[in-house]
């Protein structure tokens, strides 16, 4: 029953890898991004193997795919809205008391002219 079960997974794989990676990368617009939801979207397929109603194979991976794809694009957007410690410190408190590099470079520059 398991090699049955493996050797479906590795038909699965073949068969709708490259066309999920596709899918994925227009999605996202990353190639590695597209990488890693194609493998994810293939741990959470033979994850959730038992759930499969014996629907469109096809359908339910894009379905995965589509699912693995918006979680990772939730993290993303939970990670945009976490200040750099802005609530934590002053801007005063957060600046060097030598002064900033980009303005020591530009009077250097402006001194050379």
């Amino acid at each position: 029953m398991k090699e049955n079960r493996r050797d479906r997974l590795d038909d699965l794989y073949r068969h709708y890898a490259r066309p999920l990676y596709y899918y994925l990368y227009k999605m996202s617009g990353s190639k590695e991004t597209a990488e890693d939801l194609t493998q994810e979207t293939f741990i959470k397929a033979t994850i959730s193997l038992s759930f499969y109603k014996q629907e469109d194979v096809r359908a339910w991976l894009f379905k995965v795919a589509r699912n693995a794809y918006l979680d990772e694009w939730r993290k993303r957007q939970r990670r945009k809205k976490v200040p750099f410690a802005g609530y934590l410190f002053s801007r005063d408190e957060m600046t060097s008391p030598y002064g900033l590099p980009e303005d020591e470079a530009l009077n250097k520059e402006s001194k050379k002219k």
